[in-house]
């Protein structure tokens, strides 16, 4: 007679992290289960089979490789299940390349049934275009067996917080030893690489690339530092969350990016600081920052002394970035040396106003090639001693062949700068479209007399736009002909309102004076006033003003949701009392006019 085990009320069984675990029993018994209903199997690897005899589950249609995994394996029974679960993890122990792409319900890459060294051959992961519901990608365990990692790339994940989840036993080290490629993009939700304290080593990277990551605030910081404030319980309250934290050695710069060839930052509008002070770059040969908005500097003078293999560094569209190179009050520096930079490109900064503010001696004796354009608050390169000797242009665009030189790189850019302003002051045709990120026209600084000789000014499509003129426009636009404003969602008001902040000592007595003194919108040559498709539009101007409008012949407003009235006429006498009333008021119109101006 065949022997036979037996357990009568067995609903639920977990054999769980059992390495050197072949089979439940070795005999060829018989094996019955009548009330078992779940089945967890996980990080067995030497598990082939469940037994080798006869086997009774009636109640069982599956086993889970996790608890809360609602699928699992069967394939008709217990023995096939295992089977299954044991050629999947076999598969995975080989696998080199590994793309997850549109899964949008995957809120676990690997949970923690696999072994730590499962994937110890997996060479390339790449996760992208819509796993919306991945809040992290390894667990701990995972990530301390990717031995031979080299790429890694994650793209588009928008609720992803960070790349591995928090293990709250201990404070890892963690090693990627052969990972040369990071590639993070599109990950909106993402501030951290670990949530937690942590050490991170990427000895092999090469190439680093964070796009439209808009929660990141600096890309690393120092361990030791913040291990300070997370005993004192200030890490979840820090200024700036780093995405990564490594170990620097005593009063040594960083090595964390030591072998670091290209990095590449952009669309991280809430990046506040790129690297602090410690870290070095001595493998870096190529450098681009673009669309970071919150950057006002690129980086310390400490930071420059270690970029000795740069060759390529560009800077495009940070629209608050003042200058590239910054030093703290009692940093004592005389001379920066870039060897080996030989390409330079400051693009569309609208705040820059030198490449370095301190008077000190700048070399780039392999600089010969310089990109500047639309950096039109740049009055000259540096304060210091310039030497270029194998520059003999600069250019307007990188393709460009011709470029001008008046003997030397600052009085280039000063008389690049004399050249604009005399633009601003005959500009006649202005067009501005398709510019989502932009959030103003014009800086408060407006060069006295420019744009006094606009006659056509047409914007379109800039959907973060909130106005178009600020008040230092209300004199320019004397020879004004066509305005004309399309789809521009964000748009509330035509001009900006007057601040007291803004206003001269002058004009503050005035007001205080004169309760009634109001902004005069003049526009005496203006013909045609165009107004399409802005549904936040409310008021030309908010609050009370006059406007004036004497050769108007065409105005098309259409499709302006929120104008609720077209026009409100009001004499010199009733200022005071419509004003009270334009504060409180329901219906705000869009345009108001004096009876006197008639």
């Amino acid at each position: 007679m065949e022997a036979q085990i037996t357990f009568n009320q067995l609903k639920y069984l977990e054999l769980d992290c059992l390495p050197r675990l072949t089979r439940f029993c070795s005999g060829s018994y018989t094996i019955e289960f009548p009330s078992l209903q779940q089945v967890v199997v996980r990080q067995c690897p030497n598990m082939r089979i469940f037994s080798q005899g006869a086997l009774n589950t009636p109640r069982l249609h599956k086993v889970q490789i996790s608890k809360a995994e609602d699928e699992g394996f069967w394939g008709g029974g217990l023995n096939n299940a295992i089977q299954k679960i044991f050629k999947m993890m076999i598969g995975f122990r080989g696998m080199k390349d590994l793309t997850l792409s549109k899964f949008p319900h995957l809120k676990e890459v690997w949970p923690n049934q696999f072994p730590v060294r499962f994937f110890g051959n997996l060479e390339s992961l790449v996760v992208d275009n819509d796993c919306s519901s991945l809040r992290y990608i390894f667990t701990p365990s995972v990530a301390l067996g990717l031995a031979q990692l080299q790429d890694l790339e994650i793209i588009n994940c928008t609720i992803l917080e960070s790349i591995i989840e928090e293990d709250v036993l201990a404070v890892p080290r963690l090693i990627f030893p052969q990972l040369i490629r990071l590639e993070l993009a599109g990950l909106s939700s993402l501030t951290r690489f670990y949530p937690g304290l942590y050490i991170l080593e990427l000895p092999m990277l090469k190439i680093l690339s964070v796009r439209r990551c808009n929660e990141v605030e600096i890309l690393t910081s120092e361990f030791l530092r913040l291990q300070k404030s997370h005993e004192e319980s200030q890490l979840e309250n820090s200024i700036q969350k780093p995405l990564f934290i490594v170990d620097k050695e005593n009063s040594l710069p960083c090595k964390v990016f030591r072998n670091l060839k290209t990095l590449e930052v952009l669309r991280c509008h809430n990046l506040k600081n790129l690297v602090p002070s410690f870290v070095s770059f001595h493998n870096l040969t190529t450098l681009e920052v673009s669309k970071c908005n919150g950057l006002v500097n690129l980086m310390m003078g400490s930071v420059v002394k270690s970029l000795v293999q740069l060759t390529r560094l560009k800077i495009r569209e940070c629209e608050m970035i003042e200058e590239i190179i910054t030093y703290v009050d009692n940093e004592v520096a005389d001379r920066i040396i870039f060897n080996q930079l030989e390409y330079l490109e400051l693009h569309s900064l609208p705040r820059l106003t030198s490449f370095c503010s301190r008077n000190l001696t700048i070399e780039f004796p392999s600089l010969h090639q310089v990109v500047v354009r639309q950096c039109h608050n740049m009055k000259n390169f540096s304060h210091g001693t310039l030497s270029t000797p194998r520059l003999h242009r600069l250019q307007i665009t990188e393709e460009g062949e011709e470029g001008i030189w008046e003997g030397g790189l600052n009085t280039t850019i000063q008389k690049m700068f004399i050249r604009w302003y005399v633009q601003l002051l005959n500009l006649k045709i202005l067009r501005i479209f398709k510019m989502d990120n932009l959030r103003k026209i014009w800086d408060h600084q407006i060069a006295p007399n420019s744009f006094s000789k606009i006659v056509s000014f047409r914007i379109y499509d800039c959907h973060n736009l909130p106005n178009v003129f600020p008040p230092k426009m209300f004199g320019r636009l004397q020879k004004l002909k066509e305005l004309v404003v399309q789809r521009c969602n964000s748009l509330e008001k035509i001009f900006e309102e007057v601040m007291i902040s803004s206003c001269t000592v002058e004009e503050i007595v005035a007001k205080e004076a004169d309760v009634a003194a109001v902004p005069s919108l003049v526009f005496p040559k203006l013909t045609s006033l165009e107004l399409t498709d802005l549904p936040s539009l409310t008021s030309f101007y908010p609050g009370l003003y006059n406007s004036e409008w004497p050769m108007l012949k065409k105005l098309k407003i259409r499709s302006c949701n929120k104008v609720e009235i077209l026009t409100l006429e009001i004499s010199s006498h009733q200022k005071s009392h419509v004003k009270s009333q334009l504060e409180n008021s329901i219906q705000e119109p869009l345009f108001i006019v004096d009876k006197l101006s008639h």
